[in-house]
């Protein structure tokens, strides 16, 4: 299945998801609850940030910071300054900063406010002076300062709060990170391969490590970011923004009231007493009707309603009880009204907010008659008028099925968990294997390049012995002459002796990750092939600049040499397996270079062999994979090349561009340790 990446502005999500043009959304938390209200998009994972420590966070907060030296200390300095922010839709860089700003006393009104674009170009602004101050999600200050684009002492953080296990700085509590979501139209099916798949990725995958993040877990609960667009009155309840009748009743009563005395005295003045009262019985008429209307409409809207709606008087009367409320609760209107006073779950926090006049959420249970179980949302909103409180309303529904499918979730996250880690040590013996099965090769290769090595100091033992024989015949043989083929004979055992040593230590294993100069072991490995590719009449070349003879890589240096070794017999194959082709003789020629490349060391190695077939590319270091005849070659020594340089190295190993017909190139890329002996830059 092919999947396509297509960035979109904030303003063009709205016609890409009516137009079903894209399937899943990532997208900031605030922007989602607007995405879920208007088109039914659902979340199915939520992102896993990674701190500089490795430690993934899925919240996230907002930092509101100034220039060090600003005369700002406090987020009330801020009243009348000028703040720059990041868009009136991002969530971290504006609006968990303006409910903030707003629990400080300090209204949207009260700045000079802009909108910039981007995170970095808002602490530009700050440093640049075009801003006082600014407000980013809470890891841009720390990421900008690691990639040495700003110093951290340069900016401060105002009222940061001190968050346990929370890498960066905050001024805000935290909320849920940005969130993968599925359009409404998206398949269930797919929805549900993509989460696993999603999850199922390794925090050390390349594309995770490519976004600097940890990856992606289970979706989280975004009611938090609900409470706060609802407190902010932005999205989906940017309704409540616009004043209510009795609001505008509340505001302005003591003028209405002044105004209706007003008008009563000048029709009292003006007309006469009996036409007053038809004036004013006609009036309760049309009144008694509109009020009589207004209680019709407001029932036709409480039956029609899936939630259940409750209103109580002060005094705890039941004013309305729609069919929803009596079907969830399994309860008459009159038994609804006896249970007021009876313990339990909703109607203890009802009794509680028919005195305190407050607004509420809750869930909980309900048990009915029939002992079947309902776990219910409650939310209890007083109605207060200008002469006091008048009562509460509680509206509530049956999110048991939802309740149940969360558990559900849970349990086939932990089931899915379980299975992740009975593959990933299955994955790990079979990788065991494979790394043993490759030593093996490897060791068999040696034993041959030994053989090479060995052959020639043999022969010349033999020969020295030989010589000192003849001389003894011939009456040649004195003290000098037989010292001298002595020591002959033993500077070609030290040889051997000394060859022993060097392999030896070849296959030594490493205990653990240290680190070591990257050209004193290419040259060592260089050695223990030298012999066997001269007489193969291979012309092996390592270029070596001494201006990184002294840079050091971190890793496992025996192994690092296995893979060298591994990568060179393989060139050594390519190039004897071209001259079958010819037909005769072709010149050998492996070249090895180091150079480096930014804070990578770049390791080329060259061979003018057969090259690499286009269409075996792709699944060159795959395992058991070879292009050998079956008795020549296993197909795990590029695969364990890979492992080794990719997770124990954390480097890169990939074909480089080669010209047809002359052979192949492979490059390994591995991080610096350090350029002076010490860990540097």
């Amino acid at each position: 299945m092919r999947f396509e990446i297509l960035p979109l502005e904030f303003d063009a999500f709205d016609t890409a998801l009516a137009q079903q043009r894209v399937d899943f959304i990532i997208l900031n938390p605030a922007f989602y609850i607007e995405m879920e209200h208007r088109h039914g998009v659902s979340r199915i994972a939520t992102l896993q940030n990674r701190d500089f420590q490795n430690r993934s966070h899925t919240r996230f907060g907002s930092a509101i910071f100034v220039r060090e030296k600003s005369p700002i200390n406090t987020l009330a300095d801020l009243r009348h300054q000028r703040v720059s922010a990041v868009h009136p839709h991002s969530l971290g860089g504006w609006l968990m900063g303006l409910k903030r700003l707003k629990e400080s006393g300090i209204n949207e009104s009260d700045l000079i406010l802009s909108f910039e674009g981007t995170h970095d170009q808002v602490v530009w602004r700050v440093l640049s002076g075009q801003a006082d101050a600014g407000g980013v999600r809470s890891d841009t200050l720390e990421r900008m300062a690691a990639s040495g684009v700003i110093e951290l002492s340069q900016l401060r953080v105002l009222e940061p709060l001190a968050i346990e296990g929370f890498a960066f700085r905050s001024s805000t509590p935290l909320l849920p990170e940005w969130p993968f979501a599925q359009a409404k139209h998206t398949p269930a099916t797919l929805a549900e391969k993509v989460a696993i798949a999603l999850i199922r990725i390794d925090s050390h995958h390349p594309a995770n490590r490519a976004a600097q993040i940890g990856g992606w877990t289970i979706p989280l609960d975004y009611q938090p970011v609900h409470d706060l667009m609802r407190t902010l009155k932005r999205g989906p309840y940017s309704h409540l923004a616009e004043p209510t009748l009795l609001e505008l009743l509340r505001r302005h009563w003591v003028a209405t009231t002044l105004a209706l005395i007003a008008l009563a005295a000048l029709g009292y003045a003006a007309v006469e007493r009996t036409r007053q009262n038809r004036l004013l019985t006609r009036r309760v008429e049309e009144r008694t009707r509109e009020l009589h209307h207004s209680q019709a409409e407001i029932a036709s809207i409480a039956e029609s309603m899936g939630e259940g709606l409750l209103a109580f008087e002060p005094d705890g009367t039941l004013l309305l009880a729609n069919p929803a409320a009596m079907a969830i609760l399994g309860l008459s209107r009159q038994a609804i009204a006896a249970h007021l006073n009876h313990a339990g779950f909703p109607f203890d926090q009802i009794r509680t907010h028919l005195n305190n006049g407050i607004q509420g959420r809750y869930s909980g249970q309900w048990r009915a008659h029939d002992e079947t179980a309902h776990q219910l949302r409650l939310i209890l909103t007083p109605l207060n008028g200008p002469w006091g409180r008048c009562g509460v309303v509680a509206v509530f529904e049956d999110i048991t099925e939802e309740h149940e499918a969360k558990d559900r979730l849970t349990q086939l996250n932990r089931t899915l968990e379980a299975k992740v880690s009975e593959k990933i040590e299955e994955i790990r013996t079979k990788e065991r294997l494979l790394s043993e099965q490759a030593r093996l090769v490897a060791m068999a290769e040696m034993m041959s390049a030994i053989a090479h090595h060995w052959r020639q100091p043999i022969n010349n033992v033999a020969v020295l012995a030989q010589d000192l024989s003849e001389a003894e015949a011939y009456g040649e043989l004195d003290r000098a002459y037989l010292q001298q083929g002595v020591k002959k004979i033993m500077q070609e055992l030290h040889a051997l002796s000394a060859t022993i040593d060097r392999f030896g230590r070849f296959f030594l294993p490493d205990t653990h990750a240290a680190p070591f100069r990257a050209k004193a072991a290419i040259e060592e490995t260089c050695a223990l092939v030298g012999t066997q590719f001269d007489q193969l009449e291979i012309a092996l070349t390592c270029h070596i600049p001494d201006t990184l003879s002294h840079m050091e890589i971190m890793g496992y240096a025996g192994e690092f040499q296995q893979a060298l070794l591994n990568l060179l017999l393989n060139a050594k194959d390519a190039i004897l397996a071209r001259r079958e082709q010819l037909q005769g003789r072709h010149p050998g020629e492996i070249t090895l270079t180091l150079s480096r490349e930014r804070q990578m060391l770049l390791i080329r190695i060259c061979d003018n062999g057969t090259g690499i077939d286009p269409e075996v590319r792709d699944r060159l270091f795959d395992p058991y994979f070879t292009t050998k005849r079956r008795t020549e070659g296993a197909g795990v020594g590029l695969y364990m090349v890979k492992m080794l340089v990719e997770k124990s190295m954390h480097g890169q190993i990939a074909p480089m561009t080669e010209k047809a017909g002359q052979g192949a190139c492979l490059g390994i890329w591995l991080p610096l340790f350090n350029d002076r002996g010490d860990r540097g830059s």
